[in-house]
């Protein structure tokens, strides 16, 4: 995905973290929650299907409070036999 710039008119910020000390790659700026939702499971389904790392987290405008976040890797569930 490429890295597209924060617009500050809007409400929410979807981003990719390679790693907990690495700065937040912008994937978009969003004005609404609902358009949040959708672009936060459009960006894990997409960094799902490159088999990325990281996390995906949605922020408020300023990045000064994460609202959602979500491991990009699905964990296998540990069935027992």
């Amino acid at each position: 995905m490429e890295q597209r710039v924060h617009d500050p008119e809007q409400q929410f910020v979807i981003v990719h973290l390679t790693a907990p000390d690495a700065d937040p790659i912008v994937l978009r700026s969003v004005g609404d929650a609902d358009a949040a939702t959708v672009a936060f499971a459009d960006a894990l389904q997409r960094l799902r299907a490159k088999r990325a790392r990281g996390d995906v987290l949605v922020y408020t405008e300023d990045m000064s409070r994460i609202v959602l976040r979500q491991e990009v890797r699905e964990r296998r569930s540990q069935r027992r036999s």
